[in-house]
């Protein structure tokens, strides 16, 4: 979708021409009392993502001390650290934050309508300046005194709120798609449960007693060469059941016997080792061919079922279902935020195993509700990529 734009009377601003950095500290004696609820990290956020739902509740005891920077309602959230994430989002709920989060909000005299104020932050334009000024080699931090300097075109109040309409309809039609895919989710992994309920739980047999190798904790390199050596993988390359490897590439310098010890192959199922979000820890992602030149880091678990007990699909399957993810993590611990599963956990961790014929009848159906669920995240993604399309023609 292509707009038809006249900015002939848009205005070159700077950032903080119309946006002020809000700062505001209440000291953690001092929150309670202050009515304080709720505490969001960089975590709770996702990147490219223009609100965001995800919040801790004060009382859960898990928040750090230097979270003391307050929030209100409809701020926007902006991680400093880790600029390519690109995690710049409004606040659900009013709260307390980290030092490594700017609190964002229109000047109070600004030509800038709060409507449209967010969406310059999902620009490619802003992030491209975000990066290109950011310090450090890797994960590349910004900070307000840089950001400020960004510079943009402003149209009139008038067409912000025109443009602001069309753009927050587009994000409702992307909220629309995601809660059709969710509910399609959510009664794919209800008809899962009801198949196990009627089988009973002699069925359930433990991991250590269906895998022909593993539990294999994989290899993790001192250095990475980029470009020179073999392939390497990273934990990125799990998502909604998959292994896909080719995400988050990188080059070691390895001797070749590590391919043999910690290769990849059709069938495998990884298992993510740990991970700082406790939702990732614990999901298995399998591996839909071979892998030649390539193998798995120390983040990763590999496991290698025996597909006369289990189907491996069916295995992967399970492993992610929320009722089984959740038994798996009451085993697993946290350290500093790190949440973390061993070999150990796995063996003792126990999958419903009913015979090959109703696994497969089993399999037959969740595929044909899959299918379902990736037509309406195809749909999601068009107009999310039309919205974004629409932000970065504008700003």
């Amino acid at each position: 979708m292509k707009l038809t734009l006249d900015k002939s009377s848009w205005k070159l601003v700077k950032l903080a021409d119309v946006v002020r950095w809000y700062q505001k500290d209440i000291p953690n004696d001092k929150q309670i009392d202050f009515g304080i609820q709720y505490y969001v990290t960089a975590n709770h956020i996702d990147g490219d993502s223009i609100k965001f739902n995800r919040f801790s509740e004060l009382i859960d005891g898990q928040k750090g001390p230097t979270i003391t920077k307050h929030f209100k309602k409809g701020d926007l959230l902006l991680s400093t650290r880790s600029v390519a994430l690109r995690k710049a989002a409004l606040a659900p709920v009013s709260g307390v934050t980290g030092e490594k989060l700017l609190v964002l909000r229109p000047k109070d005299d600004s030509k800038l309508l709060k409507d449209i104020f967010p969406f310059i932050f999902q620009s490619i334009d802003f992030w491209e300046f975000a990066q290109n000024s950011a310090s450090g080699s890797v994960n590349k931090f910004t900070s307000w005194t840089k950001i400020r300097e960004y510079k943009f075109f402003l149209p009139p109040k008038d067409q912000q709120a025109q443009l602001a309409e069309l753009l927050w309809a587009m994000d409702e039609v992307v909220a629309e798609h995601e809660k059709l895919e969710n509910a399609i989710k959510i009664l794919r992994d209800s008809i899962f449960q009801q198949f196990c309920n009627k089988s009973g739980k002699e069925k359930e047999i433990k991991v250590k007693n269906l895998i022909i190798d593993g539990p294999k904790n994989g290899f993790s390199p001192k250095s990475n060469l980029q470009g020179e050596g073999f392939k390497t993988v990273s934990i990125g390359a799990i998502k909604n059941g998959e292994f896909n490897p080719e995400n988050n590439i990188k080059f070691a310098q390895v001797d070749e016997s590590i391919l043999l010890k910690f290769g990849i192959e059709k069938g495998d199922i990884f298992v993510v080792r740990g991970n700082g979000n406790k939702n990732l820890c614990g999901k298995a992602g399998i591996s839909k061919k071979h892998y030649s030149e390539m193998f798995y880091p120390d983040l990763l678990i590999r496991l290698r079922f025996d597909s006369n007990k289990i189907i491996p699909t069916f295995a992967t399957y399970q492993w992610n279902h929320p009722l089984t993810h959740a038994r798996l993590l009451r085993s697993a611990k946290s350290t500093n935020g790190i949440w973390k599963i061993n070999g150990k956990d796995i063996k003792r961790h126990t999958l419903f195993v009913p015979d090959l014929d109703l696994q497969k009848e089993i399999m037959a159906q969740m595929d044909q509700i899959s299918s379902q669920i990736a037509l309406a995240s195809k749909t999601r993604k068009n107009a999310y990529c039309l919205q974004k399309s629409l932000i970065n023609q504008i700003f």
